[in-house]
C-alpha cells in the first residue's frame, strides 16, 4: 500500500509472530482498537510488519465506490470465521485488479489488493461500527496466522493465577463465562479471555493466549451475582467506545439490547470485574463445564488425557475444526491449515501436559465465594 499522506495516525499491532501495520484517518479508532486488543496484542509505534489495514473515513468517495453497486454474478465470499458460521458478503464492481467487499451491517467496504496483504477500508465520517469491522480484521489476519503456525484455537475462556493459566472449554451456555466470573470476581486470577483462547506449543509446556473478542454477559449470568448487575447497572459501558470516551461522554447508563444480553470490550469486562488482563500464561490445567440444573455447588472429576483429548476435539473453534477460515484476510505462503488429524494430535498433546477435569455446576455452584479459590487450588493443585 503506498504511503499514507499526514493526517493517519498508525500502530503496529502483534500477536504470536505476526505484526500488522494500521492506519486510519481518525485516530480516536486507532485509540479505542489499541484499547481493545490489548494486551493480548503488544501495540508498538513502529517496526518491521507483515501486513497493512487501513480504515479511511469519506463521505462522497464511499458513495462513489456504493454506486457502482454489486457485482451482477451476486457472488459472496468468506471473511470472517465466527463459532458457529462464516461471514459471507457481497463482492461489490470494481475497476481495477483489487477485490471490493461490502458489509452492510458496519457500513463498511473492504478493499484487497491481488497479494492479500494490503487491505482498505472505506466508511463514512463519525461512523463508530466501523470499530468492529477494524477489529474483526486485525483479528481475522491473527486467527488465519494462528492456523497455519500450528496452534489450537478453542471455544473457551482463560484466566491465570500467577503465571499459571486455566481454561475452560465447551460449546455456547456450556457455562464457560459464568464460571470464568465466578473466579475472577472472589478469587486471586487474572483475566485472559472470554470466548477464543490460542494454544501454542514450543519446546517446554503449551502456552494460552487471549483472542480479543466482544463479551456477552447475559441476564442469567447476571441473576446469579447480584453485586455485579448492581455495578453493571451503575456504568455506561458501550463496547464501541473506550472507557476514556464513556467517561468524557457523560453517559446514561447501560442498556441490554434487545435479546437482553449486554456487550463489553474486554476493558470494560475488566473494569466491571476490577481484575487485571493478562496476555498469556503457561497452561496448566483445562476445564470443561458441565450445567447439570441439579441441586449442588460445583464437583470436579479428573478426565485421562485421552478423554480429554475427546472432548476438547469437540470444543475447538468451529470454523477451525471444520476447516473453514476467511478467504480474504490470509496472508499467502503462510502454510497450509492443519488437517482433522493434525488438530487431534495437537488436542492429545496439550491434554497430555495439562490437568484435565469436567466440572460439574449445580444450582448453588455460585452461592459460596470461597469455592473459587478452592476450586483454583484443586485445578492447580495447591490447595
Amino acid at each position: 500500500m503506498s504511503k499514507k499522506p499526514v493526517g493517519y495516525g498508525r500502530r503496529h499491532f502483534a500477536y504470536n509472530g505476526l505484526t500488522i501495520r494500521v492506519y486510519s484517518t481518525d485516530r480516536s479508532h486507532l485509540a479505542w482498537l489499541e484499547e481493545f486488543l490489548r494486551p493480548q496484542f503488544e501495540v508498538l509505534d513502529d517496526g518491521p510488519y507483515e501486513c497493512t489495514l487501513s480504515l479511511t473515513a469519506d463521505d462522497q468517495l464511499f458513495r462513489e465506490v456504493f454506486r457502482r453497486g454489486a457485482r451482477p454474478d451476486g457472488r459472496r465470499v468468506d471473511c470472517f470465521a465466527l463459532d458457529s458460521s462464516l461471514v459471507q458478503l457481497p463482492l461489490w464492481q470494481s475497476l481495477g485488479p483489487d477485490q471490493i467487499i461490502f458489509d452492510p451491517q458496519f457500513m463498511v467496504f473492504y478493499i484487497i489488493r491481488p497479494d492479500c496483504a494490503e487491505a482498505e477500508m472505506l466508511t463514512l465520517a463519525n461512523n463508530l461500527a466501523a470499530r468492529i469491522s477494524l477489529m474483526r480484521v486485525t483479528r481475522e489476519f491473527a486467527m488465519n496466522h494462528s492456523h497455519r503456525a500450528g496452534c489450537l484455537i478453542i471455544h473457551g475462556s482463560a484466566f491465570v493465577v500467577g503465571e499459571r493459566g486455566v481454561i475452560i472449554a465447551g460449546p455456547k451456555r456450556a457455562g464457560k463465562t459464568t464460571l470464568l466470573i465466578h473466579e475472577l470476581r472472589t478469587g486471586p486470577a487474572a483475566y485472559v479471555s472470554n470466548d477464543r483462547v490460542v494454544v501454542s506449543f514450543g519446546r517446554t509446556a503449551p502456552v494460552l493466549r487471549g483472542m480479543p473478542t466482544v463479551a456477552t454477559v447475559r441476564k442469567q449470568t447476571l441473576e446469579m451475582f447480584p453485586d455485579l448487575l448492581h455495578r453493571l447497572l451503575e456504568r455506561s459501558y458501550r463496547s464501541r467506545l473506550s472507557l476514556a470516551e464513556i467517561r468524557e461522554g457523560q453517559l446514561r447508563p447501560v442498556q441490554p439490547s434487545q435479546d437482553g444480553h449486554y456487550y463489553l470490550s474486554p476493558p470494560q469486562f475488566c473494569d466491571l470485574l476490577q481484575v487485571a488482563s493478562v496476555a498469556q500464561a503457561q497452561a496448566e490445567a483445562l476445564v470443561f463445564p458441565q450445567v447439570t440444573g441439579r441441586s449442588g455447588t460445583i464437583e470436579l472429576e479428573r478426565l485421562s488425557s485421552e478423554v480429554a483429548a475427546v472432548r476438547l476435539t469437540d470444543c475447538l473453534f468451529s470454523s477451525h475444526s471444520m476447516q473453514k477460515v476467511s478467504a480474504v484476510f490470509a496472508l499467502s505462503g503462510n502454510g497450509a491449515i492443519p488437517d482433522r488429524a493434525i488438530l487431534e494430535g495437537l488436542c492429545l498433546r496439550l491434554t497430555s501436559q495439562v490437568r484435565c477435569f469436567e466440572c460439574r455446576l449445580g444450582k448453588e455452584a455460585y452461592q459460596d465465594e470461597d469455592s473459587a479459590a478452592r476450586l483454583i487450588g484443586e485445578l492447580l493443585g495447591h490447595c
